[in-house]
């Protein structure tokens, strides 16, 4: 899965999203990067394919002007435009998502995406990630014109859609609407954040069942999809993991709950026992010792989730029986937290290798005692 991050204050946001990347990008993510600010009524955006440093040296994402933004690293890419964020069409709205269609992507599921898709652009949308010929990369996400497409994009542009003509007083409002609406249309285990350039002060977040730390200073919010990306001063402070099917709202002085469910989904809460049972899972993984250190790739119960889920989890359209939509990634976060919390975890960069043979750079982790 993806990195990303959020930030909304008092201080210029690009030099702390980009330092809370840097503090997570190789827990996932690290191939491509991307990054979003508002100020003064203009939306920035700075990606490139590559990592922090990548955007860093090629950019100048860090002088980026605003006190809100977004940011974001993936796990793959080899187009600059398959890199979040995605613009909606009247580049008004800039999103990145974290998340997977694994377990939920059926051809049902990619046949109602690409009629979605193909509809837009019979209305003129423009749809900038269809950069590569279905020919030539045999892909299930296709237009009519032969062009596929990144996953991500139809979220953007839906909200964007929906948002479209809306006065300024109804837009707070209205980017919670088109976002519980877009998760609603194609739900699967994803997060997005969303910004927009009216709305310079709020961050819209809209989760599924995927992970999102919260952390706040004075008069400050800050998003991290793992804690540790968090600075220091506000992990000290209680950090709050957003629950699923929920839609929030994230300005300088706080987080307000916009929204509790998602007609035709229901992903349920972790309880205790199951965050027990999650966390046991990682202490057994997580052996004493540096030599016995492991990314989360490397879990060996990360295959099998029917070990720690015995029920199903997840109602939803698309959503299959061993579906990984549901919400294993919060419990997992939480347990390192927790490890992390108690002077017990601790991590390096190593390397690891994928099925398919390649060698990538990846945090590790392993208890201290």
């Amino acid at each position: 899965m993806c990195i990303i991050a959020g930030y909304t204050g008092n201080k210029q946001a690009a030099p702390i999203l980009i330092e809370m990347l840097k503090k997570t990008e190789y827990i996932d993510g690290g191939l491509s990067t991307g990054i979003a600010t508002i100020h003064e009524g203009k939306l920035y955006m700075r990606k490139v394919v590559g990592d922090v440093d990548t955007l860093l040296r090629e950019t100048d994402a860090l002088s980026l002007p605003g006190t809100t933004g977004i940011i974001h690293s993936r796990t793959g890419g080899n187009h600059v435009e398959h890199a979040h964020p995605f613009l909606s069409d009247d580049e008004e709205l800039a999103l990145v998502l974290n998340g997977t269609p694994r377990g939920c992507g059926s051809d049902e599921f990619y046949a109602a995406k690409n009629a979605k898709m193909n509809e837009l652009l019979d209305k003129g949308v423009k749809i900038r990630s269809a950069v590569f010929k279905v020919e030539d990369v045999p892909t299930k996400r296709f237009l009519k014109s032969g062009y596929g497409y990144h996953d991500s994009e139809p979220y953007a542009l839906l909200m964007g859609e929906a948002l479209r003509g809306a006065p300024d007083e109804a837009l707070r409002d209205g980017m919670v609407t088109a976002a519980r609406e877009a998760l609603e249309e194609f739900p699967i285990d994803v997060i997005t954040l969303s910004v927009h350039r009216r709305l310079p002060d709020t961050i819209t977040i809209a989760t599924v069942s995927r992970p999102m730390a919260i952390g706040f200073g004075k008069g400050e919010t800050f998003m991290c999809t793992v804690p540790f990306g968090l600075p220091e001063n506000v992990t000290r402070g209680s950090v709050f993991f957003t629950p699923p099917t929920t839609v929030l709202q994230a300005t300088p002085r706080g987080v307000e709950i916009r929204a509790t469910e998602f007609k035709g989904t229901r992903v349920e809460q972790i309880d205790f026992r199951i965050a027990k049972l999650i966390r046991l899972a990682l202490e057994d993984c997580l052996k004493v010792g540096e030599e016995n250190a492991l990314a989360l790739s490397e879990l060996p119960f990360m295959s099998d989730w029917k070990k720690i889920f015995s029920e199903p989890m997840v109602d939803s359209k698309y959503v299959r029986e061993d579906s990984f939509l549901k919400p294993t990634a919060p419990a997992i976060y939480e347990g390192l937290w927790s490890f992390y919390k108690e002077g017990r975890l601790d991590m390096k960069l190593g390397t690891v290798t994928t099925k398919s043979g390649a060698v990538k750079k990846a945090v590790k982790f392993w208890l201290t005692h």
